[in-house]
Parts: structure tokens; C-alpha cells; sequence
């Protein structure tokens, strides 16, 4: 394996596969390297501990795509069991 291909295959794994929603926080893309995140207030903490960006005229967050696993890992373990224990599947 060379260096280049070594770099880039540490890059691809840091990229994780962002889901279009985890309960009420709704994601998209901002072309390769952002996330946008809308979310109610009571994640804005999680948000900035990401890194994230707050865009007032957009009323969203834009977190670096490298970033973003550990908010997706919080928002999968905080939010899905609350949604599951009200019979809402969010794995469809």
C-alpha cells in the first residue's frame, strides 16, 4: 500500500454515512466536507461540542463531516430509545 492510498483510506473510514434524520434532528450536506444539522435548542450544546457553526439565517448548524460521527453516536443513543419506547421506529 503506498502513502497516498494509506492517507486515503484513513480519511474514507473518519466519513461516516450521515443519516437524512435520528428522530427530530434532520441532516443534509453541504458538499463533501459539511454537515448542516437542524435540530431543536436542546441539542445546541452537543452541536458546539462538535465544532459546529451556528447559521442564524438559515437557523442551522454546519458541522465539519470528520466531526459528525460522535454527534450521530449521541443522538442514536440518547434519542432512538426514547422514540422506541413510544412505538416510533426510526430505523425505517
Amino acid at each position: 500500500m503506498t502513502r497516498g492510498s494509506a492517507a486515503r483510506s484513513q480519511r474514507d473510514q473518519a466519513l461516516v454515512d450521515v443519516p437524512p434524520n435520528i428522530g427530530p434532528v434532520v441532516f443534509g450536506t453541504l458538499g463533501v466536507g459539511w454537515v448542516m444539522v437542524r435540530c431543536p435548542r436542546e441539542y445546541d450544546e452537543l452541536m458546539r461540542s462538535a465544532g459546529g457553526v451556528w447559521e442564524p439565517g438559515a437557523r442551522q448548524w454546519l458541522i465539519e463531516r470528520r466531526r459528525i460521527g460522535p454527534v450521530i453516536r449521541e443522538l442514536q443513543r440518547t434519542v432512538d430509545p426514547l422514540f422506541r419506547l413510544v412505538g416510533i421506529r426510526l430505523d425505517l
